[in-house]
């Protein structure tokens, strides 16, 4: 059974869209010079297609719905210009620069869940955004990437650690969690030039993230353009991506960086099958439609390493240096554009979501608020030391690794259901508040209102009922409390399924490393028709087949709970979403 995705219903038609126009999203700055190019290059290919281009700046202007499905955008600034767009049939090209002001994610945010479609979403954005948000994307989803880990201020005394943890040697590689073109990366050599250089950032800048990194030896990086084919919903795998372009950017003469924008040389670049497997792995990883992933190659070991996603890429160096006609190939998938605009689920202010990681499923009100970018938690005595943090909720003390930290506060890995589904991996601050405060809140920030796929917040109604599951063939939020399941057909295990094997084994199963895959529980055995076919046991047991990017369990002998437990591993690392239609139907 194929289950329709959570969050929107069926395309309401399936014809060709008539007059197309592409929206690009820029900064006043970048419309009135030359200097950024890609605009130019938008520009130019959208003539020679036939389709008509309009750039906005959506810091300065205002977006209302007309009449149908008209909405109506109008600049404040000195032009005064005004503009009809509309679902059915404008493309959103968003830059980087929405990311600058509340008033441009605001915009994007309005477009996103009006059903437009939009290349990339500001999620994506925020994933590539922040260097160490995609080292944990691609490391979550077993894409190759050096060693990282982040210093802050606070975790200065754990210096050495830090640098054990991405190898232990010098030279090391550190950057700044957001900036491009190579702003912000430098090499250090030595552990008395780290302090010192640490030592002055957090000087100037005391609550920043430093990330340090694995050194990786090679000649040259490779700039890959990475799309999804289609305007559908993102679907498992990476079947639907393909490569539009690839550019080899030749290290700088005494310099370890190889941007384009720095004054390398560059050339037509030439991947491997593996390297190609890589870059759309790297993409589906960001959830970008369109991006430019940097990969470089080991010159000892010949491993590739995934080392930058960006979801804004630059075209003037891979149409110049490469002859790769990049936006000419969007252009011509942009005329093929199908009215796709699809219903979004309401939801109200406040919600009830479960914390899954806290006493085995905390229930918790959420207040939703796209005006923070993370999830917060409000909590007290939060003490974050060496690689772990303890806190105290709503009375129970609780100690998680350490994810980071963000403006002082330290960051957990938290698993969140709403609404029947669970969201795995969601990276929360740690608020402290005052001890009266009620501390059974949560506030959710901008990037799990993304992730729960297209939902507009109703801020007049404090809750709305969101398990509308008429579209749905099956629908997910149901089917636990659905399952009746007989004991003489499940499995019993003294200790229950234990999934740390289970996501080693599948990590090695999706980098290739191996010819075998198994471990004293698991084992995956691949089918003849490729890599994207195989077959899941747990201790000789046939659990989960795949087919072409379509997972389903071939039989009901675990308990409903393991089942959900190994289709949520498999989801977060392979992509592929697990039929547990074999649950529904058990007397």
């Amino acid at each position: 059974m194929n289950y329709k995705s959570k969050g929107y219903t069926p395309l309401n038609e399936s014809k060709k869209a008539k007059d197309i126009q592409v929206v690009f999203l820029s900064s006043r700055a970048e419309k009135t010079t030359k200097s950024s190019n890609s605009m130019f290059f938008f520009e130019d290919a959208a003539k020679k297609a036939g389709l008509k281009m309009i750039t906005i700046d959506p810091s300065s202007s205002t977006i209302s719905k007309g009449s149908n499905d008209d909405y109506n955008v109008v600049e404040n600034g000195e032009s005064k210009k005004s503009y009809t767009i509309n679902p059915n049939n404008t493309i959103i090209v968003p830059r980087r620069t929405v990311l600058k002001n509340i008033e441009s994610r605001d915009f994007l945010t309005e477009l996103q869940n009006d059903g437009f479609f939009v290349l990339n979403t500001l999620e994506a954005i925020d994933n590539c955004e922040d260097k160490f948000i995609t080292y944990k994307k691609l490391k979550a989803a077993g894409v190759p990437t050096p060693k990282t880990t982040v210093v802050t201020s606070s975790s200065m005394s754990k210096l050495e650690d830090k640098v054990n943890a991405v190898g232990g040697s010098f030279p090391i590689i550190i950057k700044i969690t957001k900036g491009t073109q190579g702003i912000g990366v430098a090499q250090i050599d030595s552990m008395i030039s780290l302090k010192s250089v640490l030592q002055a950032i957090f000087a100037l800048v005391p609550k920043a993230d430093i990330l340090l990194q694995e050194k990786i030896n090679s000649e040259y990086d490779l700039r890959i353009h990475v799309l999804y084919k289609g305007f559908e919903r993102m679907t498992p795998g990476i079947d639907n991506f393909e490569i539009i372009g690839c550019m080899q950017r030749n290290q700088l003469a005494g310099d370890f960086r190889s941007n384009y924008s720095l004054g390398s040389t560059a050339e037509k670049g030439h991947l491997t099958p593996e390297q190609e497997r890589i870059a759309k792995q790297a993409a589906k990883a960001t959830g970008c439609r369109w991006c430019g992933v940097d990969l470089i190659m080991d010159s000892r070991t010949k491993q590739s390493y995934v080392i930058e996603v960006n979801s804004s890429p630059g075209t003037k160096g891979i149409t110049t240096a490469a002859g790769d006609d990049v936006v000419g190939t969007l252009m011509d998938m942009f005329k093929e554009f199908k009215y796709t605009k699809y219903d979004s689920d309401q939801i109200g202010m406040y919600e009830t979501v479960t914390l899954k990681d806290l006493n085995d499923g905390v229930d918790v009100t959420m207040k939703f608020d796209d005006n923070k970018t993370f999830t917060e938690l409000q909590c007290s005595s939060v003490n974050a030391k060496d690689d772990d943090v303890t806190f105290v909720f709503n009375g129970v003390t609780y100690t998680l690794d350490l994810s980071g930290m963000r403006k002082g506060d330290p960051m957990v890995e938290l698993n969140i259901k709403f609404n029947g589904t669970i969201y795995k991996n969601e990276l929360v601050v740690l608020k402290t508040v005052n001890d009266n405060i009620n501390k059974n809140i949560a506030v959710g920030g901008s990037k799990f209102l993304h992730r729960i796929s297209d939902k507009a917040v109703v801020v007049e109604s404090p809750f709305i009922l969101t398990d509308n599951t008429t579209n749905f063939d099956v629908p997910v939020e149901n089917v636990e409390e659905s399952v009746s399941l007989n004991e003489s057909r499940t499995v019993v295990l003294e200790e229950g399924i234990r999934l740390g094997g289970l996501r080693k084994l599948i990590t090695r199963y999706i980098q290739g490393s191996q010819v075998k895959y198994e471990n004293d529980s698991w084992k995956i055995e691949g089918l003849d028709e490729g890599r994207d076919n195989w077959t899941l046991s747990y201790k000789g047991i046939d659990l989960v087949e795949c087919k072409e990017n379509y997972a389903y369990f071939t039989n009901s002998i675990l308990s409903y709970e393991d089942a959900c437990k190994v289709a949520g591993v498999v989801e977060a690392f392979c992509g592929h979403k697990v039929d547990l239609s074999k649950y529904t139907n058990i007397e």
